[in-house]
Order: C-alpha cells, then structure tokens, then sequence
C-alpha cells in the first residue's frame, strides 16, 4: 500500500467515525442510549486516542440505566483482567469496551481500562 493509499484509508475512517459519533450525538439527544452507545463505540474502537469519543462514550453511559450484573459478565470481566495482566491492550480494549455496553458501571473494567489507556500512551 503507497503512502497515497495510506492517507486515503486514514481519511475515509475518520470520515466514516466522524459520522458515526453524530449519529450517536443525535440519538443520545433523542434519548436512545442503547443505540447511542453502539455508536459511540464504534467510535472509540476505531480511534482509541480521540479524547472526544471516549468522552462521550463514558457520558452515554453515564446515562443509561443501572443493570444487574449476570454470570456472563463477569466471565467476560476476568477475560479484560487476564487480557492487562499478558498487556494485551488491544484485547482489553476491545472486550473492555463491550463489557461496558453491557454493564456501565463496572468498576474494576473502567480502572482495567484506564490502565490500558495509560499504557498505550492515550492518558
């Protein structure tokens, strides 16, 4: 791939989360949280490092209501600690992200998080 082709690609994924993250500003205003944060999330797995995403990823969270916590959750939570404890950031970030979809107020995944952010340089 030419450097040509390189810039190309960066361009149209940014393109592509740029509209991705309003689409997802437009359905928290709506109150659509699930749909919002599916957006959001795209978003941030695609561009880790963008402050604004992640920024609006945890808010939307924020807003959603409380779940209870299930046996799967927590499976996939010790599947975000094993992942940091090899420093697997990518995975942590990936299943770390997902875990939140589903419990927004997991607080051992958001501090695994942050370690991983720290990591990577993106703190």
């Amino acid at each position: 791939m030419s450097n040509q082709d390189s810039l190309a690609a960066a361009v149209l994924g940014n393109c592509i989360h740029e509209k991705r993250f309003h689409e997802g500003l437009c359905l928290a205003a709506g109150g659509d949280f699930e749909r919002a944060t599916a957006a959001f999330l795209d978003c941030v797995v695609g561009d880790p490092g963008c402050g604004e995403y992640v920024q609006e990823f945890l808010t939307n969270l924020g807003r959603r209501p409380a779940t209870e916590a299930n046996k799967s959750a927590s499976m996939t939570t010790d599947a975000v600690q094993r992942a940091a404890a090899k420093g697997d950031w990518a995975q942590v970030l990936e299943r770390g992200l997902r875990v939140l979809t589903e419990q927004p107020r997991d607080l051992k995944t958001l501090l695994t998080l942050a370690d991983a952010a720290a990591a990577q340089g993106f703190g």
